[in-house]
This record gives C-alpha cells, structure tokens and sequence, in this order.
C-alpha cells in the first residue's frame, strides 16, 4: 500500500491516497501506459519533424487524412484518442484477465515504438549518412 501523499499548495498539509483515481479504481497497468504515451508523443513528434522538417509525407493513409483536414494538431488528438481506446481496451480485459491485460498493454507500447523506430532510420539516413559520406 502507497504511504498518502501531501498536496502542495493547500493552507492546510491534506494526506491524499495516491492508491486510486479520482473516478474510483487505480489503473491496473499504470507503467505500461507511460510507455505507450512516450511512444506515442515521440511518434507525433518524429512525424512533425519528418513532414515539415524534411518535405516528407505521411505513411499511414488514416493520419495523412488527419494531417491534411487538421494538420499535426489534428493528426495528435487522432494518436491519442487511439491512446485513450488502448488503455480503455487493456483496462477492461485486465479486470477480467489480468494476465492478458498485461501482455496487451505491453505489446501496445511494443507498436506504438514501431513507426519510431522507423522514423529515427529514415532521419538517420536522411541527414547522418549524407553528411558522413559529404566529409570523406
């Protein structure tokens, strides 16, 4: 069990348990959702970098809609509403199978390193590699 916290900023020191959410249940797999927003930022970052930084395009047809109706703001409340149904997803499993909970929440953060990865190769061959083979 989670010692209480202490709010900062109240007149008065208040023990707060950290133990469950304001809605009621503590989120089961809080770690593996941290990842997953991580990956997720980092992708939408990358993908900023890579459509406006580099000319490139947008290799997820769905995205690319968003990106051209709404720009990167809209592709970002596109990412993390699919963020928002994973975790929706992995929640309701787990309470009835914890052990699938887990795995899935775990092979989420698995996919959504996936276009990061991807991404981080094309700007390493975009911009590393010509600049090594420029100086030599």
């Amino acid at each position: 069990m989670n010692a209480p916290a202490l709010r900062s900023g109240d007149s008065h020191a208040t023990a707060v348990s950290i133990e469950h959410s304001r809605w009621g249940e503590p989120l089961l797999y809080e770690k593996a959702y941290s990842w997953l927003v991580l990956g997720s930022s980092l992708d939408v970052l990358l993908t900023g970098v890579i459509l406006y930084g580099l000319r490139g395009i947008e290799a997820n047809p769905i995205a690319a809609l968003f990106i051209e109706h709404w720009g990167l703001v809209g592709a970002s409340v596109f990412k993390f509403a699919l963020v928002v149904i994973a975790i929706i997803l992995c929640e309701n499993i787990g309470r009835m199978r914890d052990q699938t909970g887990r795995r899935l929440s775990w092979v989420m953060v698995g996919i959504s390193f996936i276009p990061v990865s991807w991404s981080l190769t094309l700007l390493y061959s975009t911009i590393a590699i010509p600049v090594l083979f420029a100086s030599g």
